[in-house]
């Protein structure tokens, strides 16, 4: 019973790390998106994918 409170424990510290580090690695990667130029080219495809899934176009 104890272990399993030392895990329950470990998962709750680690949790805002944890998405503090993958929004700063999204940012990141989408500021290396932009300074590469691709992020046009992405956000075409993205708005095409959706409007199409959606049925608008």
């Amino acid at each position: 019973m104890r272990a399993v409170s030392r895990i329950a424990q470990a998962r709750s510290r680690s949790g805002p790390e944890l998405y503090a580090v993958l929004i700063i690695a999204g940012i990141a990667l989408v500021a290396v998106g932009v300074a590469s130029g691709d992020f046009w080219a992405i956000l075409a495809n993205a708005r095409m994918i959706c409007l199409s899934c959606i049925g608008i176009q």
